[in-house]
């Protein structure tokens, strides 16, 4: 199970609107006048704005869901390239490490 970080429940908590609605029909319900009821309406017109706002933010949130999984895919294939070229150049002779002789790791003076 993955623990949601901060910032997740954060946003999560952000865009809950149930509470604004559930408030705007307990008004209705209760018959209470005009002023409470369009009061309740606006909360739920700003929490709207407020989560569309939130939504406009998130990087790419202008793609469709089969583009962001397009666009992952394509960054884990990109990773997966990237690993393996490093892998390949580790391997490399000039890239072995040498012995801890501090012979070998000095570096010529000229005097």
């Amino acid at each position: 199970v993955e623990m949601a970080s901060s910032g997740e429940r954060d946003l999560v908590s952000e865009m809950r609107l149930m509470h604004f609605v559930s408030s705007m029909l307990e008004k209705i319900a209760q018959g209470k006048d005009e002023p409470e009821i369009l009061s309740a309406v606006n909360a739920l017109n700003e929490r709207f704005r407020a989560c569309e706002n939130i939504l406009d933010t998130l990087p790419s949130g202008d793609l469709t869901r089969a583009e962001q999984l397009d666009l992952l895919k394509a960054l884990h294939d990109r990773l997966h390239r990237t690993r393996e070229m490093v892998q390949k150049y580790q391997s490399l002779e000039v890239f072995k490490s040498v012995e801890d002789d501090p012979a070998n790791n000095t570096i010529p003076m000229d005097t």
